[in-house]
């Protein structure tokens, strides 16, 4: 199972809502939004998208994200279990080919 790791060369420097990376082999910059921020925390190790996904769900103000609409908050809702960590899993795995691939390692 694929497994992604950031890139060990590039820095991170915090901004308001967000974090800009810097990868000073290839001279790039990329700004991120608070989730990529938690993405990027997620890879300080190698993680599998499932395991990042579970980073996020468990940091995460879920309510706002996928609020119930029978009421009783996010916990409530049981339909969440599969449907919103595929949500989930489905914009960590965009966030992650956004990036330039030197941004990250790959392992398989």
């Amino acid at each position: 199972m694929k497994r992604y790791a950031v890139n060990p060369v590039v820095s991170l420097r915090e901004e308001f809502e967000g974090a800009l990376l810097y990868n000073p082999d290839t001279d790039d910059v990329v700004l991120i939004n608070e989730t990529g921020r938690l993405i990027w925390d997620a890879i300080a190790t190698p993680q599998t998208l499932e395991e990042i996904s579970a980073y996020l769900a468990a940091n995460t103000d879920l309510n706002g994200l996928f609020p119930n609409p029978y009421g009783g908050g996010f916990a409530g809702s049981a339909a969440f279990s599969s449907a919103g960590l595929a949500r989930i899993a489905a914009d960590a795995a965009a966030f992650i080919e956004s990036l330039p691939p030197d941004f990250m390692v790959e392992y398989d």
